[in-house]
């Protein structure tokens, strides 16, 4: 199957951009985050047994991509329909200024929970406490960042990484018993379908 390609803009003078951070089962960057003790040492989380090893000693701490450049990431619109969006470097940016801005970088829900409430007073009942963002950045030297480096990933320049601190203890056991793999944006932005590049192969991913 060939699917359409969509491209993610932003418009800070209208767009919310992105707003929260979601734990989730299956992440739809298809990245899982990396773990790591007191000692520093770290772990990646297994995203297709859902197998994670834990040391005695924990820092609750985890390392993970958001967004990664150029990457298409498969979607349903209402009627069925599946699609490709796709985030640019130079959106990525943009949007992460926007987020740090807006202090919304200690926002947090699990799968996505804000759904279900349909109020802006209902959504913001749905993050969760003790979840604190310690740094974010965007790789510029794929070779030498320590997203690549130190932790293990291999992500190209311009993607968007987080370092977090989870004091939350139940949403630290779904993390530890595998449930909870990676992260999500919650983003509300428009997008436009690309001319240059109508269609692309699906290759039989999901």
């Amino acid at each position: 199957m060939e699917y359409p390609i969509y491209d993610i803009t932003f418009d800070p003078s209208n767009d919310i951009g992105m707003s929260a951070i979601s734990f989730v089962d299956y992440p739809a960057i298809c990245q899982d985050f990396v773990y790591f003790s007191k000692d520093g040492k770290a772990n990646h989380c297994d995203l297709k047994s859902g197998s994670i090893i834990m040391a005695n000693v924990e820092k609750h701490e985890i390392v993970s991509p958001i967004l990664i450049p150029n990457q298409l990431i498969l979607r349903v619109d209402e009627s069925g329909q599946k699609y490709y969006n796709r985030w640019t470097k130079e959106v990525i940016e943009e949007i992460a200024t926007y987020y740090f801005l807006n202090q919304f970088q200690n926002n947090f829900t699990i799968m996505h929970s804000w759904f279900t409430g349909d109020m802006e007073d209902e959504y913001t009942k749905s993050f969760i406490p003790d979840v604190y963002m310690l740094r974010m950045w965007i790789i510029d030297d794929e070779t030498r960042d320590e997203a690549n480096k130190k932790y293990g990933y291999h992500l190209p320049n311009g993607t968007l990484m987080v370092h977090l601190k989870v004091h939350n203890r139940k949403l630290w056991s779904r993390i530890k018993s595998g449930e909870l793999k990676g992260l999500s944006i919650e983003a509300f932005v428009p997008q436009v379908k690309n001319k240059s590049i109508k269609y692309c192969k699906n290759n039989g991913k999901k």
